[in-house]
């Protein structure tokens, strides 16, 4: 019914198909991990919170504790982990820490147990 030519090319067809569906997995699975894998820098602009922001998880009682490290320069960042292990930051916006204690005061019981951090980092 079919002759020899005709099978040799539809399973060359079905060879090149199925080639190109597998290399076609390769490369989504490729482009799958590398957006996954982020620079630890990627994740803190990621999670950056504003002020209120930060004001407003102390005050809900799910902040853990508040790193604020020191550096030199005036740049000056909190990172702040929450009591389920996310962590944020406060990225390059001057934040107030004034303001920061002053709604840990005012959140009172949930907020006492709040551990805050104070880092001064050296030039390397």
């Amino acid at each position: 019914m079919f002759n020899r030519t005709f099978k040799r090319k539809w399973l060359l067809a079905v060879i090149g198909v199925i080639s190109f569906l597998v290399l076609w997995e390769v490369v989504a699975l490729m482009v799958k991990v590398s957006t996954n894998t982020r620079h630890p820098i990627e994740s803190e602009i990621k999670n950056q919170l504003s002020l209120e922001a930060i004001v407003s998880l102390v005050q809900s009682g799910t902040v853990k504790d508040i790193k604020l490290i020191v550096d030199y320069h005036g740049y000056s960042p909190l990172f702040i982990t929450l009591k389920d292990g996310r962590e944020f930051t406060s990225g390059l916006e001057y934040v107030d820490m004034s303001e920061v204690i002053s709604a840990i005061k005012e959140c009172g019981d949930p907020c006492k147990d709040i551990i805050i951090e104070k880092e001064w980092e050296r030039d390397k």
